[in-house]
């Protein structure tokens, strides 16, 4: 997966570079910023989509190996914190 996010970043990069900023066509400046306005909008895609494959490749190998999410240890911890403090705490 990251050798395909990786080939699409540099794809993209590549119109960028080659369109925008050396402008090899001589193309109009409405143009120019249509394509660098496209080019953003599509690297953002390209990261958030990343992200959340990432997450997803994290929940399904989490699943796979039985092991139990985070989640609810997360949302335990400042009770949990707190009786221990209230546990060391001299009477």
């Amino acid at each position: 997966m990251l050798l395909v996010f990786s080939v699409c970043s540099v794809a993209i990069d590549a119109v960028f570079q080659n369109f925008v900023v050396r402008d090899d066509l001589s193309l109009d400046w409405g143009i120019r910023i249509g394509i660098g306005i496209f080019g953003f909008i599509l690297l953002l895609l390209l990261i958030l989509f990343g992200l959340v494959v990432q997450t997803v490749i994290y929940f399904v190998c989490k699943s796979y190996l039985n092991e139990d999410f985070a989640a609810n240890s997360a949302m335990n911890a400042p009770q949990q914190k707190a009786t221990a403090v209230q546990e060391q705490l001299p009477v």
